[in-house]
């Protein structure tokens, strides 16, 4: 990771947008903080989750963290497909 040059733009940005929250107090108070992001294929949405996760599960303790994914990663419509750490 040393030689790569980080998160993209928009995951900065991102990033920084919950800092505000949570440096506001946001968690302190219970809040559920919720963004969302919409784009296209390969902007690095699921790197991006994958850091939120990993802050998530180091940083809070007691956090759990629930992923869902769309019936395209799952199978089938019919088929639930969560991950709860």
């Amino acid at each position: 990771l040393k030689n790569l040059p980080g998160p993209r733009r928009w995951q900065r940005d991102f990033l920084a947008d919950l800092g505000v929250a949570l440096r506001s107090g946001a968690a302190d108070r219970g809040e559920v903080i919720q963004r969302a992001v919409a784009s296209g294929n390969g902007p690095g949405k699921s790197a991006l989750v994958a850091m939120l996760i990993l802050f998530s599960l180091t940083t809070f303790v007691d956090s759990r963290v629930v992923v869902t994914a769309s019936t395209v990663f799952c199978g089938s419509p019919s088929r639930s497909c969560q991950l709860a750490c």
